[in-house]
Parts: C-alpha cells; structure tokens; sequence
C-alpha cells in the first residue's frame, strides 16, 4: 500500500463481527433485520444521548488491544504496566486493497479482449474528453504505481507516522515503549522527554531519570533550574541546538528520519518534514529572503526585536516559529504580523494586534533597535492603518479592542518618562504623516463604538485621546470630527450612560473618561470660531450637572476626582469666552456659578450650607481655583464691551456689578494673604500662578470699571489698597513676590525651566495691574528691576533658550513677549513720569535712567519676535515707534522738506500711517488669532486660539449665526481677497527684519484689489494721499533703527516707482480714498520722496565705500545689514507677491512702466540694473537688452551709482563670465546691437564693452581659459575652430556697423591680468572706464589689428587708427590719427 499523508481518507472494508456486549434493545441498523421490513418499536423512555452513547459503545471494534491500569498506585516509584504487543501492520491496513486488485485484474483482461482498433478508437475518445495532455498523465500515474508497489513489497519496518494516520479509532495501540515515571531525589532540576516523534508544541516536563535509567538511551533535554516559589525559569537556561547539529542523545535530523520515517520521501520533497531538513539545506531549497526590514526585523510576543544571533537559538516551544517564511527563525516580520492582523480567526487577529501595539508603544518610549531607526515611518504608518481597520470591526469586541490598542499607542499615547524627543514621537504626531491614514474611518469606527449600548470606559478614553490628539497634530480633523453627525452628542450621551451604571468604586474611572472628553471639546474649540460655535448650547450646557453635583465641602471622603472634572470644565468654557461665546452659561446658571465662589471664597451663603473652602496648599484645589479665576477673566472682558459677543449682550457689566465679583475676588486675595503668612516658603513657588491669576483679573476688572463706570474706579482701587495697605510697600508680601520673580528672570541659566515660566507668568500680571492701578511711585521704585528684566529677556542667548523650552515643553511664547511689551510700557510711563515731575527733589527720588535710544531698539528687535496672535501688541509698539521717531527735529537736514504739509496739515506721520498698519496686521476677516490676554476689541475678531500658522483657514464670521458647521465655503471673490491680503499684511514672525515698515507701502500699491474693506477700516478724518503716505514712509526708514539688507532697500524704492499718477477707484459710497501725486503727477516726482529715496539707496551704492557723510548719515550707513550670502530681490519679493506671482513678472511690469513714463529717471533707471546680474536669471538680461535694447540709450547710470559693494561683485555680478564662455550668442548679439545703434553710456555701455571685446580679441579669451579648462593651454584653446568663427563673424559686424568711438574702445579695452590670484586668494583689482578703454598698450593694439587684417583683409587695417611708435606694454598711450570708414567692408 502507498504512504498515506496525515488528513487522508483511509476507506476500510465492512466487518461482520459483532461486539459480544451489543445490546439487543438497540434500534436495528437498517429494515432488513426485521421479519416485517419496518423498524422494530422500541420504547423511547432512554434519552437520545443515552441511546447515542450506547451506541457508539456496541460498535466499538473488538480489535483495539486493552490497556490496564497501573497495578499498586501506591507505589509512586514503581512502574507503568505495559500493555500487549502493538497489532501487526496487515491488521492495520485490513481488507481496503483488496477492490484495488480486483478492478486491475478486469481492466487488464478487458485491455488483452480489446483489437487495436478499439484501443486506438477509445483513445481517441479519452483525448476528445480531457484533452491531449491525459496520455502524458496516465502514464505518470501508471509509473508512480508501478514504483509505489515496488517500494511496498520490501520488507522495512512501518513508520510511527503511517501507523499514526492509518489508525482512526478512538484508542489507538502504540508501538513505541511506554514512558516511565521516575521521581529524582533532587527535584531541583527539571527535564523534557522527548516524544517519538519529536512535536515542537507538546513538552512535558518531568524530574531527572534516577541512575539506574542511564543504560536506556533514553533522550532528555534540560530547560533548565527550577526556581522554587518562582514559575520561571532560571536565567542559566541552555537553549536546545537547531536541527543540523547534534543534538545532546548524538541524534541529528537524519538519524530521526530513518528512525521513525523511513518510508517517507526526502524531506525537501515533502513538506511534512520539512522540519527535519537542516539549515543549509532549508537555505538552498527556499527562495533568498526579501532585504527589506519588513523581513528580516523579527520580534517576539512581547514587541521586543530578536537579535540576529538568537533567531535560529529560541526553542520552539516559545511559540515563535510558524509556517511563514524562513520558518526555521524565531519570531515574526513585520509583514507576517501585518498578514495575521487581518486573519478572519479573531483571537489570532486580535493577539497580533497587540503585537503591533506593544512594537509602537516601545517605539514612542524611545527604545529603538538601530535596524528600526531607517524604517520607523514605514512601521508606523502600516501598524496605524491596520489598527485602524481592526478598529472599524464591527463583529469582534476584542479586534476592536486590540485595534485601538495599536491607534492610542501610536498616536495619543506619551511616555511617563521620555529620556529625549523622540524621532518616533515627531513622526506620529506629523501633519503629513497623519494625511495618510484613513482618518474618516476611524471617525465612523468611533460612532459605532460610542453608540453601543454599554460602551467600556476604557474604550471610550482611548477613543476620546486618539481624537484629541489628531486634533492637536492636525487641527483640520476638528472639521471632519464634527461633520460626522452626532458623533460629539452620542459621546456625550455614552459618558452620562457610563456615570449612571458605573458603581461607587468606579467614580475615579469615570471622571477619567469626562476629562478625555473635554480635553477633546477644548482642542476642537480652540481650532476655530465656527467649531467652537458647533458645541453650544447642547455640549455645553450639558456639564452644568456636573458642576451643580459638585460637594460643598473638601476633606478625606469627598471624591477628588469630581474636582477635576470640574476644571476642565471651567477651562472649556474659558475657551469658548476668548470667542465671545457661550457668555449665556453664566446668566443661566449664575446660582451655580455663585456656589462655586462660595466654595473658592470660603464666604458663606444664605441660607449657608456646610461649606468647607477648596484648600490652597493641595495642588487640585489650586488648580480648580486658577481655572476659575481664568474663566472670570474672560466674562469680565465679554461684558466690557457686550456688542462683541456672540450673541450680542448676553452678558452686561451691570451683571457682574450685581454678582458681586469684585467682592468675591478680594475675599480670595485675603484668603491668599492669610495663607502666605502662615506657609511662606515651601508654598511660594507653588501659589505664584494662584497670584497671576488673580492680579491678571483684577486688573481686568478696573479696565472695566474705567470704561464702563469711570467714577468707580478710584474706589475700587482704594478699596484694593486698603484691604493690604502693606503688600506693595517696600518689604509687602505682594510686591516681594514680583521682585523675587524679577530675580530669578535676571539670572542667567543654562535652560529655562518651569519655575522661569512661572515667574514670567508672574512679572507679566502684576506689572498689567500696576498700570492699571495708576501707581506711578511703585513703578518709579521698580524701574531698575523693571529695566533689568526687560534687557534679559532681549538678549539673543536667552531669547533662543525660552524659544526651545516653549517648544519642547508646549508653553505659549506669546507668555514672554507679553511680558516684554508690558516691560515697555512701564519704561514709557516712568520716563513720562520723570519728564513731568515738578520739583527738584521729585527728580532727585528718581533714582533710575533711562535710554530712550536703547528703549527704541528694543522696540524694533521685539517686532521681529512676535507671533501669530500678538498683531495687537504690534500695532502698540508701531504707534511707540512712530511718536519717538517721526519728530520734525530729527529731519532738519531735508532740503525739500516742508513740515506744515506733514505735522499740521495732515495730523503728523502717526495719525497717516497707523490706520494702515493697523489693517495690515489683520487684512483678513478669515484669520486672526486670538490675544494672549483677553481683550474686549478682539472677541469677535478671532477665529481661531491656536497661536500657531497650522489652525484652518475659515470663511468670515461676521453675522453668521445660522450655521454651525464647518463645510460651508466662501465665495470666490472672498477667496481672492483672502490670497491677495496674504500679500499685503504684516506676516508675523517676519521673513526679514524690516519688512513691517514698508507694510503701508504695499497696502496702497494694492489698493485697487483690497480698497472693498481697506476703506471702510480708515477713520472719516483721514485724509491723506499717497505721496503723503509715502513720505512719511521713506522718513521713517531713513531714521530706522533696524538694519536692512540691501535687496530689501531696492524692492521698497522699485514698489514706490510702480505707484500709478492717477487716482484709485474707489467705492461710490466711501467719501475717503488715495490720491495721487500733486498735479497728478507720479509719486516718485515729489522732491521729498526723491530726496528720502536717493539719501536711502546712498550707503548701497558703488562710489559711497568710503562714507564721509554727516553724523546722521553715518548712523543711516550702521543700519545697513551686512549678509553672507546676502538675500536677493526674488527672496525678499515674495512677502509681497505670494507665491503665485514671480518676480520676473514684477520686473517686466517694471521696466515697461520705465519705457512708458520714465523719461529718464536717474534713479529709476538705477534700480533697472540690479535684476540684470549673473545671480539672475538669463531672462532678466535678455528682457533688458533684448526685448527693451532701445530704452537703453536712456539709462545714463555711472559706474560709481550702480548698487554694488565692491570691485569683486560688479567683475562677479555683470563681467564674468563671459557670454562666449556660456556659448549664448543672442545676448552677445544684444551687446553688439546696443554698442552698435543704441548710443550707450555710463555702467551699461562699460558692460557691453567688456562682453565683446571679452569675446572679440584671441588675448582676452585666452585670459579667461586657465580658469574654464583643466589641462589645456591657451594656444590649445584658441585654436578652437568653433570659437575662433564667432570672434571673425564678430568682427566682420564690428567693422561694418560699429563707429569709430566704439571701434577704439573695443581695440584699447583690457582689463588686469590674472597672476596667481587663485592660487594666493588675493582679489585681484577692477579698471573701470575710461581708463579701461585705454588699458591696452601700442604692441597689444597692433598685434589685435594685425589679427583683424589676416582673418578681414586688408579692409580691416582701414577701419582701425593708424598707431605711432609703439609703446611700452601697459603704458596706456596710444595716437589715434587718421580713422575713416571703408565702404568696401559693408560686404563682410
């Protein structure tokens, strides 16, 4: 009989015999064992299992041998009875073969009976059947029979494996010997049998065999110590060697195979045994292995990577070897765990995503292997997908929980102590990389979980922190959270279901679950005003209960947790305040809210309750104090101005007035000073942000006061000093704490910790309410801390650390430039102060001084360093600038200057350019990011509180009060508006220092685009013109105080020459508007903007190396920014053009307005040759020289005007290289073209010159070669057949067109020979005209004609002078005589 493979069916032929026990009241097995043909009638009393287990007893086969029971089991050391001798292997098989023999016997003599046409006849029809191939088959299976019962009539022993798939009874005999039980005297140690055959998955472990076992040869393989009391195994433990080497019997793989499968096939043509073949030969018979890390990284159940050297080592009772590829290594490839996460077998799918989850997490801990680090983005975003499929399950609770497990890890999960940012951290939390992942199906995952009807607060969390996450990375996904209807509400409702059938122990876990929530309701608020508007009034409304339930006492019993639910909760409702939204809640549920400052006051209510005050030393009471003094903060600046709330006037100062919350927040503070006297050191670090809270809203309550009830505000400031009289004294706890706060800002650090933010948090407040307190002789005391404090936080050192700690700390720098703007603001008072204090000894008190240059510097270098959000700190320090800058005594120099026009006609350079500004901060309605302070003006302005540039962009706000969605889109022309404003604001942080200066300048360049609300943002009083606009702009960058690079200097004077003549048009109704020049002239024909422009491109300029100006001008020079490499004018354009215009478009419409209204310019014509240089483009100089070549003869520039630094970057910038050298015969041909009819003069004929005769004249190439070929002399090189063409047909036009000026500049011009300045570095001088016109000496000159005559003829010897003695080379004398035209020459 052929082997048989394990799973085959084995047919067996029908036995008669009866078991002797059959019992007679059985059902007969079929009708003929009844006289009558019907089934005998039985009673049916007996169960159907009864009968079924009767049965299969009755048709047990008699031949399965008995095994009897262990004797005396009394005796532990004795041993197993053996049972009776295994069956033979005929008795195994039975009759099953016996048909086999039968049919062959019939179709061999049917075969014989058949003639040849028969057999060819049923061939033929067999090949009809199946096809031409089934001879080829047929004879296959003949041959493969005939060889099967070759090998079966040999006499070998039968395989344990073919005996075990023969034998399908229930209790199969056994022919290997039965396993003995022996117990060792030391049970120290424990050993595993090895089974016969040997099966990876079944291990049993006994004691060590006793002494007299050792003849047996019976295999043992240790795994070890036991370790008592442990369960595990020692870390001594010996791994069994892999199949191949010896094993610790002497057995190998092929010793197994004979032993127990010796009629088996070879094992590489069997993959049953594919186990036993050894690695080589595995090697050899698998297809090599893939190199990507996905196939050769293997990790193990726990996530960990297996190193290389133990991938073939690990037992395979580890659960780590599978039938995947390479299944002779331990473990599992990226790819195996990604195949088996998608199993349609649950727990298997389940058990591999927790897998992936611990291989994330251990990642985002920054436990890296270093063949991980090149492919982490690859794991990650494939770990996320899958998680996230497995997650959208709906028909396995377990696969979405493990699908979870592997999104929370890699998204919202955070090491408790990460060592360093993490390369795995930025990854996970890219904006880029999140792009990738099916983000909307996690959405529809997560309103199917949260739907269920007993969703896991487990579950929910993770839900709740994945999606606050992604918010955070990608604050465009708050859009696409909320557009997936109801998936914000059923939140809600499944954490209320959650509260109501959770028990009393499991309180804690809930309030968990309500605090992910409303970190995820805050992240999606802050994203933008239409989202924020999304949540109310059903979200927010709903967590007053929350804040109702919340005990009025605190001590041991009461739930902490509860606490904490209730911060967030105030914290989500501040967020909502900084729009204007949500001010209802507090009229709505003002008795709530009135509880809660009983509970933060400790005042008591009538009737009073049992009321225990929030604690002020435990961190959680704090916490919840600070969040509620935050969330007063921003109702107090709602109802200061209630027309900016949205809806209007849902909260009024007369209700705050009657809720009495100036008298709630000073009994805080007396709690807060009581606390600080009993507790002073150890607390005082920790209380310092309970004080900045409270002095930031108390100073927002007399801002209040004072525009709202102006008389009330002396006495609630005397009410606030009378409370404390001491604390701001010399030596008072308050005023100690700021100067303690003040110390530890002016000592330098190496890092800026959380204690430095706290005190700037601090510093910033009390300084905000000792403005608004109007005390001046606090200020004047603190004027040296304050001076100090401010020149700290300027410097650049210091500066860059607080940029890292915010960074990677997540705290807002908007904190520390608010702090220096309120710096400044004390400054400026204090110096106003001083300058209007009356007596001597007043002055004499006055200890401080101060530099007001210095304060002006700080000032600019602070406008460099804002951020999105501080546009309204940045029009306050434009507005200082302005006033201490633009003062009519600091432009007496200016010839053409009249000050009537500015300072009395127009209301000074102030009152004209602040409306600008103002606008240019904030040209979009769709964008502007919320204050850091909430500011009463800025309520209804802000669509967004993310101080970053990565918040969405958004339609308009203004009066859209029907929509609460986030798909809504603006128009088209909203859209243009939107692009073309992006041109014309003030861009924070700026691109270059500077560029907010010239920000009026590009807001009236594009007036015509942006005048729809331009206009309706300037005052009814204003004015001015453009001209005017412009004059006060050049003013005040010729007086700036911030250095500015040359290309910057060049584009603002470019932008003031495309300013049109003529009027803008405006709208109809709007009685303001831009006028032009007077007389409608340009703007740039005004004698002041002449001057101002001329005096501020004079530093820049050729000829002014050496400046020995004035005083002032020298200062004008100092504010030149030296840069290495320095910007160009396409880099510093495009704050202005945006991305889609370039500014070679620019340049076009600039060198055509030149050609239509110029007439000359001087210093338009200037500005017309930066653009020309080799740092350009070829499509600048063909433009110029090309396209406009007959405008050329207009640019009448000098060589000593052109904007350049030196000799170096004029020979760099417009002489070299050579166009010969480029091979670009069309702007040679312009050069020619412009020496030729366009009568040149000045740099732009010295230019043309050198380009042709550069290329004209074999020496001057042969000057250029060293430098251009590696390897070939001059001589070499000029013999260039290809070159040596274009200088004859240049000389062939020369002579025929060129007139004799420029025929004798072209033959005298040279230029400084190289010699060794390459190899010395040394920069080698530039002769500039007309000095290089006459460079060339008498032999140079007649040796250039000579070459002209041999390649021209004699013809050409006429066109050139007729030269005197020669001279000595390089002497520069030269006698022109006789020069005349040969008109034979036209024909060359």
């Amino acid at each position: 009989m052929p082997p048989v493979l394990l799973g085959d069916i084995v047919e067996r032929a029908p036995s008669n015999r009866k078991s002797p026990n059959s019992n007679n009241n059985l059902f007969p097995t079929s009708s003929a064992d009844v006289p009558t043909g019907f089934p005998k009638a039985t009673h049916r009393s007996e169960s159907a299992f009864a009968r079924a287990r009767t049965k299969r007893e009755n048709t047990r086969p008699t031949d399965v041998p008995h095994i009897s029971n262990v004797s005396n089991t009394s005796n532990l050391s004795s041993n197993v009875e053996e049972g009776p001798a295994a069956l033979p292997a005929s008795s195994a098989t039975g009759e099953g073969d016996d048909w086999k023999q039968t049919m062959a016997d019939e179709n061999t003599k049917k075969m014989e009976e058949m003639t040849d046409e028969q057999r060819e006849q049923e061939k033929a029809e067999l090949i009809s059947h199946f096809g031409p191939g089934i001879v080829d088959l047929m004879q296959k299976i003949a041959e493969r029979r005939r060889s099967e019962g070759l090998a079966s009539g040999q006499e070998r022993p039968k395989s344990a494996m073919a005996h075990s798939r023969s034998t399908t009874t229930e209790s199969s005999p056994s022919n290997k010997p039965l396993r003995k039980l022996r117990f060792s005297e030391n049970p120290n140690k424990v050993y595993v049998y090895e089974s016969e055959p040997s099966s990876p998955r079944r291990v049993l472990a006994l004691p060590p065999p006793t002494g007299s076992d050792a003849d047996e040869n019976i295999p043992v393989i240790s795994l070890g110590e036991w370790q008592k009391g442990s369960g595990k195994k020692s870390a001594t433990v010996k791994s069994e060697e892999r199949q191949g080497e010896p094993t610790a019997d002497g057995s190998t793989p092929e010793t197994i195979r004979d032993r127990y499968f010796p009629a088996e096939p070879h094992p590489s043509q069997n993959p049953t045994l594919a186990w036993l073949m050894p690695s080589t030969e595995m090697l050899k018979a698998s297809p090599p292995p893939d190199s990507s890390p996905s196939s050769i990284i293997r990790y193990d159940l726990q996530g960990r990577v297996i190193p290389d050297h133990l991938k073939q080592k690990l037992p395979s009772h580890l659960g780590l070897h599978h039938h995947g590829e390479s299944p002779d290594d331990a473990g599992y490839t990226l790819d195996d765990l990604l195949l088996l996460s998608r199993s349609t077998l649950p727990v298997q799918r389940a058990a591999m995503l927790f897998v992936l989850g611990r291989i994330v997490r251990r990642l985002r801990d920054g436990e890296i292997d270093t063949h991980e680090v090149p492919h982490m983005k690859d794991i990650f975003q494939k770990s996320l997908i899958v998680g996230i499929e497995a997650f959208g399950d709906r028909a396995s609770t377990s696969v979405r929980m493990a699908g979870i497990d592997v999104v929370w890890h890699g998204i919202a999960y955070t090491p408790t102590q990460p060592a360093a940012p993490t390369t795995a951290l930025s990854i996970s939390r890219d904006p880029k990389q999140l792009e990738t992942l099916p983000i909307s199906y996690f959405l529809e995952g997560s309103l199917f979980n949260l739907t269920r009807s007993s969703p896991s607060s487990s579950l929910s969390t993770r839900i709740f922190d994945v999606l606050h996450a992604l918010v955070i990375a990608s604050p465009k996904v708050a859009s696409d959270i909320i557009n997936v209807d109801d998936l914000l509400n059923n939140a809600v409702k499944s954490v209320i279901l959650l509260e109501s059938e959770s028990l009393g122990d499991e309180k804690s876990t809930i309030s968990m679950v309500y605090i992910a929530l409303l970190r995820l309701l805050n992240a999606i608020a802050m994203t933008s005003r239409l989202a924020a508007r999304a949540l109310i009034p059903d979200l927010s409304d709903a967590f007053l209960k929350n804040l109702v339930t919340l005990p009025m006492e605190w001590n041991e019993r009461t739930d902490f947790s509860v606490f904490q639910v209730a911060t967030y909760i105030l914290d989500f409702y501040s967020t909502l305040g900084r729009y204007g939204l949500g001010a209802a809640i507090v009229s709505t549920g003002h008795e709530v809210f009135r509880n809660l400052s009983s509970l933060v006051t400790g005042t008591q209510l009538s009737p009073a309750p049992t009321l225990t005050p929030l604690p002020l030393d435990d961190a959680r009471g704090r916490n919840f104090i600070e969040a509620w003094l935050q969330l007063h903060e921003v109702w107090i600046a709602c109802a200061i101005n209630p027309h900016n709330t949205t809806p209007e006037h849902d909260l009024l100062w007369s209700h705050v007035v009657a809720w009495q919350w100036s008298d709630a927040l000073l009994d805080l503070r007396k709690r807060m000073m009581d606390a600080q006297g009993l507790n002073e050191n150890p607390e005082q670090q920790a209380r310092l942000g309970l004080w900045a809270s409270w002095w930031r809203v108390w100073s927002k309550w007399l801002e209040g006061c004072r525009i709202n009830q102006p008389d009330s505000v002396d006495s609630e400031i005397e009410r606030w000093i009378r409370q404390f009289p001491s604390s701001w004294t010399d030596g008072g706890t308050e005023r100690k704490l700021l100067e303690d706060s003040i110390s530890q800002l002016v000592l330098h650090h190496d890092t800026v910790t959380e204690g430095h933010q706290q005190c700037a948090r601090a510093c910033h407040a009390a300084l905000l309410l000792l403005i608004e307190t109007q005390k001046e002789d606090i200020l004047m005391s603190l004027a040296n801390p304050i001076s100090d404090v401010m020149r700290s936080v300027m410097e650049e050192t210091y500066w860059r650390q607080i940029r890292d700690s915010c960074s990677s700390e997540d705290h807002d720098i908007r904190q520390w430039t608010n702090l220096a703007i309120v710096a400044l603001r004390c400054l400026h008072r204090i110096d106003g102060t001083k300058a209007t204090q009356a007596t001597a000894a007043a002055a004499a008190a006055a200890t401080t001084t101060l530099d007001t240059k210095a304060i002006l510097s700080q000032e600019y270098e602070l406008l460099d360093r804002l951020v999105p959000g501080d546009e309204m700190l940045a029009s306050e320090l434009i507005a200082s600038i302005l006033q201490t800058t633009l003062r009519p005594k600091e432009f007496t120099d200016l010839t053409t200057l009249n000050e009537d026009e500015i300072w009395r006609e127009s209301g000074g350079p102030a009152k004209i350019l602040m409306p600008l500004y103002r606008y240019a901060l904030w040209p979009r309605e769709q964008r502007f990011v919320g204050p850091f302070v909430p500011h009463p003006t800025a309520l209804k302005m802000t669509t967004t509180l993310l101080p970053l540039s990565q918040s969405p962009h958004e339609p308009s706000s203004d009066a859209d009060t029907t929509n609460t969605g986030l798909g809504s889109q603006s128009s088209a022309s909203d859209a243009k508006e939107a692009s073309v404003a992006t041109a014309t604001g003030i861009e924070l942080p700026q691109r270059h220092k500077g560029d907010w200066i010239v920000a009026p300048l590009d807001v009236i360049l594009r007036s015509g685009s942006t005048h729809k609300r331009l206009f309706k943002t300037l005052p009814s009083d204003w004015n001015a013109s453009e001209t005017d606009v412009v004059k006060c702009l050049l003013m005040l960058l010729f007086r700036r105080r911030v250095k500015m690079c040359r290309a910057q200097m060049e584009f603002t004077c470019m932008k003031v020459f495309m300013l049109e003549h003529h009027d803008h048009t405006v709208n109809p109704n709007e009685v303001v508007g831009f006028a032009g020049g007077e007389g409608g002239e340009e703007v740039y024909r005004d004698p002041v903007v002449g001057e101002l422009m001329t005096k501020l491109l004079a530093p820049f300029r050729f000829g002014n190396k050496h400046n020995s100006g004035t005083e002032k001008e020298q200062g004008n020079l100092s504010m030149v920014a030296s840069m290495d490499p320095e910007p160009t004018l396409e880099d510093v354009s495009r704050s202005f053009l945006g991305p889609s215009q370039p500014f070679f478009q620019f340049y076009s419409d600039f060198v055509g307005l030149y050609d239509s209204i110029s007439f000359g310019h001087p210093l338009f014509a200037t500005l017309l040759l930066p653009p020309t240089s080799h740092q350009y483009a070829r499509d600048y100089r063909r433009l110029l020289w090309g396209d406009h070549a007959h405008m050329l003869k207009s640019v009448r520039t000098e060589v000593e005007d052109v904007l350049a630094r030196d000799e170096k970057e004029v020979r760099r910038s417009w002489l070299e290289p050579m166009e010969c050298q480029k091979g670009d015969g069309e702007m040679l041909g312009g050069y020619v073209k412009a020496l030729v009819k366009g009568q040149v003069t000045g740099f732009v004929r010295f230019i043309a010159v050198h380009q042709v005769a550069s290329c004209l004249w074999p020496d001057m190439m042969q000057q250029q070669q060293p430098r251009e070929t590696t390897g070939v002399t001059a001589q070499e090189s000029n013999k260039n057949p290809l070159k040596l063409s274009s200088s004859v047909n240049l000389l062939k036009a020369l002579l025929a067109s060129a007139d004799e000026n420029t025929l004798r500049d072209l033959l005298g011009y040279d230029q400084i020979r190289p010699k060794g300045e390459e190899a010395t570095g040394v920069v080698r001088l530039l002769l500039l005209p007309p000095q290089c016109y006459h460079e060339a000496s008498t032999n140079l000159q007649a040796q250039r004609i000579e070459w002209s005559v041999s390649v021209c003829g004699e013809g050409a010897r006429r066109r050139f002078p007729t030269l005197t003695a020669p001279a000595a080379p390089g002497d520069g004398s030269a006698s022109w005589l006789g020069f005349s035209r040969d008109s034979s020459l036209l024909s060359l």
